[in-house]
């Protein structure tokens, strides 16, 4: 396997977590754990739900971008160099 590739997975059940990390994941997201998380905050507070999708598409709003993306394309996130 490619050493430079990143490893991500899904596990429906978060008691599998720890098999995907012994296995090498680099990244582990557990649908049976952010679904119950976001029905617990969406019951508690309105609108919850609308904002976790804003955050996840791109279909309206805004984007999430890391560090390294931006500095992948050539950007730094400082908007200061703008003449």
């Amino acid at each position: 396997m490619n050493p430079s590739c990143k490893i991500i997975v899904e596990s429906l059940n978060p008691e599998n977590i720890d098999h995907f990390r012994r296995a090498g994941a680099d990244e582990i997201i557990c649908i049976g754990d952010i679904s119950s998380k976001l029905i617990f905050r969406s019951s508690m507070y309105s609108g919850v739900t609308n904002l976790f999708r804003e955050l996840l598409t791109n279909d309206y709003g805004n984007e999430i971008y890391s560090d390294n993306e931006l500095e992948r394309n050539g950007n730094t996130g400082n908007n200061n160099n703008k003449k």
